[in-house]
């Protein structure tokens, strides 16, 4: 084992910050809409191609973070100028946002996420919104008639009282919390795992790839269809398997992993990996990608194929695979950034396969701190994010 050579400054530390996760949800929404697919399905030695698909994150991200905005104590968001002739609706910046929200296309949203289930800040939202008499935006920061100007404020803010009640409602607020649970504990315990494997590894190598399979003849689902779970038995057998000989390879060198099950409108199922192996492999780490790729082919009879993350590496922004330094506070932000993105946007929604597969999960770590002056480290308790709302809106690409 290769001890570090100092202590491990860069550990997550708690954080009470809703906003800077909700952030990171936004931000691995966006990159879950970015799909890989073969060029041809006959020749996969062409390579694969990126599908960009819709992914909502700015409208689901600004009406979770509206769901507590709008029980704080504030003027009227929505307010009628009178002149002699015509009238405006105006709004305050709380106002806008809940216009935004309102003009969003439910039914798009819900089409470009198939196989999955909305929060229930989500569901309040949406269901209120079909309830509520249609208003378009053109009614408002423009000249209408006044009566125009008085039904329209009347609308919005009737959607607003709604919203309030609703979100006031401490059913509401205990079933958005337990939905939110399963992606903050995911995130959370990856967090300590990595600052446990810190504390006893300071270079490791790190490797990120994606498993899809082709399918025969497939098409994308088309907006409307509700897909199936077809092949998703066959699928997870397969990732088994794989998994059995990825363990079987390393042995004692495979330090750390974990895994995610996701769905898209072009890639249908796939698997998201990141694996962590002792810095003693010495072989590089995009063969390394490429040796697992085999194996995935092999396991899938040739229906299988893998995108090697690591072939881009020197593209990323933080420095988080190949031969990375845990003691490196650019790595572990990387780190994080990676973890949020297999984990996070399940604050949001998650991929419903009915509790017949997990969806995520992770092994091989630590199972607790080392032990300070004499006595064991406990398990840290709230967020261990340290990465600002101001950064995770910022960042484009980390992966």
């Amino acid at each position: 084992m290769n001890e570090p050579k100092h202590e491990v400054r860069e550990q997550i530390t708690h954080t009470s910050d809703e906003a800077a996760y909700n952030a990171m949800a936004r931000l691995a929404l966006r990159q879950q809409a970015i799909e890989r697919t073969l060029q041809d399905d006959e020749h996969p030695e062409k390579g694969l191609q990126v599908a960009r698909g819709k992914a909502h994150d700015q409208i689901m991200s600004l009406l979770h973070d509206l769901a507590k905005d709008v029980l704080r104590p504030s003027d009227p968001p929505f307010y009628v100028e009178h002149e002699k002739t015509r009238s405006f609706v105006r709004c305050t910046p709380l106002g806008q946002q809940l216009l935004d929200v309102a003009c969003a296309d439910f039914y798009q949203i819900e089409a470009d996420y198939p196989l999955h289930d909305f929060s229930p800040i989500y569901k309040v939202f949406a269901r209120l919104r079909r309830l509520m008499p249609v208003f378009s935006s053109a009614f408002f920061n423009r000249s209408v008639l006044p009566n125009d100007a008085d039904l329209t404020q009347v609308a919005a803010l009737r959607l607003v009282d709604a919203l309030r009640r609703a979100f006031g409602r401490e059913s509401v607020k205990s079933a958005n919390e337990n939905f939110r649970r399963g992606a903050m504990d995911n995130f959370n315990g990856l967090s300590d795992s990595v600052s446990w494997l810190a504390q006893r590894h300071q270079e490791v190598i790190g490797l990120r790839f994606d498993l899809f399979q082709r399918a025969v003849d497939s098409q994308p689902v088309r907006f409307g269809d509700h897909p199936s779970l077809d092949g998703l038995d066959e699928f997870m057998a397969w990732r088994e398997r794989f998994h059995r000989s990825l363990d079987r390879h390393f042995g004692k060198k495979l330090l750390g992993y974990f895994w995610a099950l996701e769905y898209g409108r072009e890639s249908k199922f796939h698997i998201h990996y990141f694996v962590i192996v002792d810095a003693r492999v010495r072989v590089d780490h995009v063969d390394l990608v490429e040796m697992l790729g085999g194996k995935w082919a092999s396991v899938t009879d040739g229906r299988g194929y893998v995108y090697n993350a690591n072939a881009h590496a020197n593209r990323q922004t933080y420095p988080a695979l190949g031969r990375i330094d845990l003691n490196n506070p650019q790595t572990i932000k990387g780190l994080q950034f990676l973890m949020s993105y297999l984990t996070l946007a399940g604050l949001f929604v998650k991929l419903d396969v009915k509790k017949r597969f997990r969806t995520f999960a992770k092994g091989r770590f630590p199972k607790k701190a080392l032990r300070k002056a004499g006595r064991p480290q406990d398990r840290a308790y709230g967020s261990r994010l340290k990465i600002s709302v101001a950064e995770a809106r910022g960042v484009m690409k980390f992966i």
